[in-house]
């Protein structure tokens, strides 16, 4: 049986491999813990984590994992089942540590999901659901904010620190509610999907064919799309290169829209590179000719057609 929780927690900021060693051996004990991370996406495929908030019973831990090395053992606690995982609109954060380490969730518990099936408008920001079930107010300012400076500032520092220091406490009492009114199954329910890599790693197409440009396009155009698609995805994979960099979406999408013309309309168009075009016209037509695939029939109804 768990102590009650103490919101009057020292604060520890790890930045030196060495300093792991503590929070390793707290982990390895621990029944639960709640975790934040603060990124930076911008210009990245993957984004940059920049540190990464950390409670237990004992502390709070704020890990820098640009300095600290070793940090990516976090992993083998995100993946343990043995140990609950507290978070507050987690799914962001699942999703960069399955990029970073390969490593999908077990034994999950989201407030922002919870909360929810309390009745709660979807999404509720911490600062909400801290008002509305605890009477507790929280002070925020640096949601948007160059993570990457160091020495990390103390107000940054607080900041990163109000975001965790509530969840043992929220969860206690989220969980209750859901019992007593016999929802707590629900967010069981939902935490399983979370913990599928599925959820993880969506279908790169469905933004591309999604897009209000393609409005009016027939199936034809749609199939020579996710065609063309699909190779700038294996291109992308065999170069390194990013796949806006082999060809932007807006020119996935002129090609789409002249093909039928033909290689002179591709030639005339201001947007498409003509280095490009002359080394892949025969297979453009190609694909654009071809009768679809059982892989592109499948894929097209799923996203496609809807994009319409």
């Amino acid at each position: 049986m768990s102590k009650p929780f103490s919101y009057d927690l020292p604060v520890h900021l790890i930045d030196q491999s060495t300093q792991l060693d503590d929070l390793w051996y707290r982990l390895d004990q621990a029944e639960w813990f709640g975790f934040d991370t603060e990124f930076i996406g911008e210009r990245r495929d993957i984004p940059l984590i920049c540190l990464i908030q950390i409670i237990t019973e004992e502390a709070i831990y704020l890990v820098d994992p640009l300095n600290a090395t070793g940090w990516e053992r976090l992993g083998d606690y995100i993946a343990s089942e043995r140990v609950l995982k507290l978070t507050h609109a987690g799914e962001n954060d699942y999703r960069l540590l399955y990029q970073l380490l390969d490593v999908l969730p077990r034994n999950i518990f989201d407030l922002q999901v919870a909360v929810a099936f309390l009745g709660l408008r979807y999404p509720s920001s911490l600062s909400n659901i801290l008002s509305e079930v605890l009477d507790q107010s929280t002070s925020k300012g640096f949601t948007i904010a160059d993570w990457t400076i160091r020495p990390l500032p103390p107000k940054m520092q607080r900041y990163a620190v109000e975001d965790v220091k509530f969840l043992k406490g929220l969860y206690e009492a989220v969980r209750t509610q859901l019992i007593e009114r016999g929802r707590y199954r629900w967010v069981e329910d939902e935490m399983k999907v979370w913990q599928n890599a599925d959820f993880y790693t969506p279908d790169p197409l469905k933004k591309l064919l999604h897009q209000r440009a393609i409005a009016g396009f027939g199936e034809q155009e749609k199939v020579f799309m996710m065609r063309l698609a699909l190779w700038r995805i294996e291109e992308s994979r065999e170069t390194g290169q990013k796949e806006e960099e082999i060809l932007s979406n807006k020119q996935v999408v002129e090609i789409a829209r002249a093909i039928h013309s033909g290689a002179e309309a591709l030639f005339r168009s201001r947007i498409l590179p003509k280095a490009f075009i002359r080394n892949n016209i025969d297979r453009l037509m190609a694909w654009y000719q071809d009768e679809p695939t059982k892989k592109i029939e499948h894929r097209l109804p799923i996203y496609a057609q809807r994009s319409c």
